[in-house]
């Protein structure tokens, strides 16, 4: 696909999804930290290879589901969230070729 602009953020009717990849776009911007609570039973979500930027928000703590989180190839910035600890079923996650820093 060849998405372009921000990830929406009006998305609450959305709460059964469990797997979202929106990888291999061209997307900018950042995650919505109010996105991620709209997906309260998401076990992956995969948004490698865009061009989104700023920090991952803490709020990817309460997705509590996830077992995949890939967000490679981005241009996320900051330290990474803690709150990735916290989700005890993640089985993969991958955040490289990012500038994220950081232990969790």
């Amino acid at each position: 696909m060849n998405f372009t602009g921000t990830i929406p953020t009006n998305t609450n009717n959305m709460t059964e999804l469990q797997h979202w990849d929106i990888s291999k776009n061209k997307l900018t911007g950042n995650l919505p930290s109010t996105l991620l609570s709209s997906f309260p039973e998401l076990k992956s979500f995969q948004f490698h290879s865009n061009f989104l930027n700023g920090t991952l928000s803490t709020e990817i703590g309460i997705l509590t589901q996830l077992q995949l989180l890939e967000g490679e190839n981005n241009n996320f910035t900051g330290t990474i969230p803690s709150e990735i600890g916290q989700l005890t079923k993640l089985q993969v996650l991958q955040l490289n070729h990012n500038q994220l820093y950081g232990n969790f």
